[in-house]
């Protein structure tokens, strides 16, 4: 087998393994968070689309270090064949509080439509 073939498959392999220990794990999803997830809410937000599937979750992080403030985490994971994606997003206190706001106000909004 010809060595660039190896290197290859080597690469391949490991980005593969990384995909799938940050998609799987619980351990992956809190290292892309930035902290260790301490309890989900809720149940997760799921959004078909064709073949593709959009899931939505938050988390509540633990405090990294003594002292510090507790934060939250969104993830948002996207599927299709073949195909996954996370976005992590982690907030502060008060950015979760303004976005939780944010959220309520466009859910109430009855504004003429256009």
């Amino acid at each position: 087998m010809d060595i660039g073939k190896v290197i290859f498959l080597a690469i391949f392999v490991a980005l593969a393994g990384l995909v799938f220990f940050q998609l799987f794990t619980r351990r992956g999803r809190e290292i892309a968070l930035g902290g260790r997830i301490a309890r989900t809410f809720g149940t997760p937000i799921v959004q078909r689309r064709g073949i593709s599937k959009t899931t939505i979750n938050v988390h509540a992080l633990a405090p990294k270090h003594l002292g510090d403030p507790p934060r939250v985490g969104i993830e948002i994971a996207n599927t299709a064949f073949l195909a996954a994606s996370t976005l992590p997003v982690t907030l502060s206190l008060d950015e979760a509080r303004a976005l939780s706001q944010a959220l309520r106000e466009a859910s109430e909004y009855h504004g003429a439509a256009s």
